[in-house]
């Protein structure tokens, strides 16, 4: 049976697969101690008898020293802003609630209200206002949205919001943030708990900044979206040059997720408030051995431009009918050209491609579960989430080793109708991979757990992009869970294609967030000081516990400069929407390094044992050499293709293996 994958081969004098952009300092001889573990062979899932690469006990984590060779903030700009009644306004993954707009030079935070600060304001959203480029704060503004006005509208009891999401939109010519507005948006819950576990109303809220009045709304999403069921807001944007909002609405969990993620869309209707239609987006997911629907996550963003977008979802639709399911969960990418009216599929990347720069041993990995997304000035995606060793049963393990994971930024490179090359970008290896805040069945701590969230932020004509991430040095806490987090960041230059150190953001910095970066969140445009990108930054300081009033602070200087290291990045492009890690499969990956110069390597997956042959042809077809590789077993196979003779130009090769081929 012929595979449709597309795999491009580009010989020429580019080395795509450069040496590691930091060095770390790590008392060993390559990554952390790697167990055996069954391979990408005949199947994807791991046997029962097998050991996870890289996973183990949390009380296992290595302890790593950093070797200096990024920079440390010594004197962070902090400034202290509002506050909220709790940690739950800013939990459980990124939100899109810090903003930043260079034409009014200023920054807005939407957070939840704090009810020991001003009374009778429980589940309001309040926000945070600088007209300054983040030196002087406005806080505890009021409000986004209060929830009294719908006790009657509903039925329910003071339907309280939750979880807020909120940009500035700034009208076409304003250059007087006086005449700018905070437009808001996120889930509500009622006092009685009869839809707290569904989240089916949203609310929207517009405020003039400074202004004591507000417009809100209060939508049903089941009805709007047709029954879609449980379902929170997870990020989302205004677009720069339209003013319009997306918000992406997706399954609470895979229990609920019905096959369609439903986008909220604001359009500014000229009277202080936002116009709401709501955009369903049909996404199809295989279900796992429980019956759920093999879901994660989702996210929206758009261009500067608002015509093209993209809906990225974390989960698996390709192995719908594959018996025992695989469940690797993973990248899948939906696009719009026509603003956002329509959406079509794209190939999807693999996330096993980036096994080159993690193990390198011809593993299969999987998706975390957050993601962030951003579009650059050439409208190229990019998507910046958590790669970590698969695992069976739908599971994300809460302990991986150093070295056998990392964040990365998956980016489209060049697009064609439904085709895209991707290339997928190692930004760093966390030390920790999640904190574990708060006490597991308290009702004054509940226990809340979080990844290192992950965050993108771009400059304001999209020509930089910058990751930060929150990651416990455990040189100095010891090994074990990240619960004493630091702002880190890496910056790359799309025009020169260099990348920056990692970037100490708040360690060694003596502000409240040294050692103490807890569910920071990040705006999506930098601040631009003339000389450096700063990344705004605002992070929780729990006074004592989860359930109890947090403070928040603004870390102004995260200063990003100096371009000259070469990126870690390998091709991870499939022409197809499959992942070549699919179970049970003959299967071919794309060829690392590409472009190249010399030797490049192909991952070749064979299901019974046998010859394989790799044939290289040119662009018009012309067969230019055959390599045949006798006795192979069946699995996973790294297979050398020496181009050195080839002159510069675009070339073609077809793997075959028993009654298999793929070109």
């Amino acid at each position: 049976m012929k595979k449709s994958v597309l795999l491009v081969l580009l010989a020429g004098s580019i080395a795509a697969n450069a040496q590691n952009r930091i060095a770390k300092n790590v008392a060993l001889n390559g990554p952390a101690t790697h167990y055996s573990a069954q391979k990408v062979s005949e199947t994807n899932l791991v046997k029962s008898s097998a050991v996870i690469p890289g996973v183990t006990a949390l009380a296992k984590h290595q302890s790593v020293k950093r070797n200096g060779s990024g920079n440390h903030t010594q004197a962070l700009c902090e400034v202290q802003m509002g506050s909220a009644g709790n940690q739950f306004g800013s939990a459980f993954g990124p939100k899109t609630n810090l903003w930043y707009n260079r034409d009014l030079n200023t920054l807005t935070f939407a957070h939840r209200a704090n009810p020991l600060t001003t009374a009778a304001t429980i589940g309001f959203i309040e926000y945070d206002y600088s007209t300054d480029g983040g030196t002087t704060w406005n806080n505890n503004q009021q409000y986004i949205y209060r929830d009294l006005s719908y006790v009657v509208a509903t039925g329910y009891q003071n339907e309280r919001g939750r979880y807020p999401q909120a940009a500035i939109y700034n009208p076409i010519g304003n250059t007087d943030p006086a005449n700018a507005f905070i437009a808001g948006y996120g889930p509500v819950t009622d006092a009685a708990a009869v839809i707290n576990s569904a989240w089916p109303w949203h609310f929207e809220g517009t405020t003039q900044l400074g202004s004591a009045t507000n417009n809100q709304q209060l939508f049903n999403i089941d009805q709007a979206s047709g029954g879609i069921g449980a379902i929170i807001p997870q990020g989302g944007t205004i677009v720069k040059n339209t003013g319009e909002t997306w918000w992406s609405c997706q399954g609470y969990d895979g229990a609920a997720y019905d096959d369609t993620v439903v986008l909220s869309h604001g359009v500014y209707n000229g009277a202080g408030d936002f116009t709401y239609s709501f955009v369903k987006v049909p996404v199809p997911v295989c279900t796992d051995i429980d019956n759920a629907k093999m879901f994660q996550n989702c996210a929206v963003i758009f261009n500067d431009a608002g015509d093209i977008g993209y809906t990225v979802i974390l989960g698996n639709d390709w192995v719908c009918n594959s018996n025992p399911a695989d469940s690797t969960m993973g990248i899948i990418v939906y696009k719009s050209t026509n603003s956002g009216t329509s959406w079509f599929r794209i190939n999807s990347p693999d996330q096993s491609m980036v096994d080159p720069l993690l193990l390198s041993g011809g593993y299969a990995y999987q998706t975390s579960t957050q993601l962030d997304l951003a579009v650059d000035q050439d409208n190229h995606l990019h998507i910046a989430l958590p790669i970590v060793p698969f695992q069976p049963g739908n599971t994300v393990y809460l302990g991986y080793e150093y070295g056998s994971w990392g964040l990365f930024d998956f980016t489209t490179s060049s697009e064609s109708g439904l085709f895209a090359v991707w290339t997928a970008c190692l930004i760093t290896k966390p030390q920790t991979y999640f904190g574990d805040f708060g006490t597991a069945g308290s009702t004054t701590d509940p226990e809340i757990q979080d990844e290192n969230r992950l965050q993108i932020s771009r400059s304001w004509e999209g020509s930089k992009i910058f990751y930060t991430w929150f990651d416990t040095d455990t040189a100095i806490f010891g090994p074990g869970l990240n619960n004493f987090p630091d702002a880190r960041s890496v910056g790359v230059d799309l025009d020169g294609g260099l990348w920056t150190a990692e970037v100490g953001q708040t360690e060694f910095s003596g502000t409240h967030g040294d050692g103490n970066s807890i569910f920071g969140n990040v705006s999506y445009y930098t601040v631009n000081d003339g000389t450096n990108e700063n990344i705004p930054i605002v992070i929780d300081v729990m006074t004592s516990s989860t359930g109890s009033p947090v403070d928040f602070w603004y870390q102004g200087c995260a200063m990003m400069s100096n371009f000259v290291n070469t990126p870690n990045c390998v091709n991870v492009t499939t022409g197809i929407n499959n992942p070549s890690s699919a179970a049970n499969a003959f299967a071919v990956s794309s060829n690392y390094p590409n472009p190249y110069s010399g030797k490049t390597t192909v991952n070749v997956t064979t299901v019974k044992a046998g010859d394989v042959s790799i044939e290289i042809t040119n662009s018009i077809g012309q067969l230019l050499s055959t390599s045949i590789y006798k006795n192979l077993s069946a699995g996973v196979h790294s297979l050398t293709i020496d181009g050195s003779s080839l002159s510069k130009g675009l070339y073609f090769y077809t793997v075959k293996s028993a009654n298999e081929s793929a070109t």
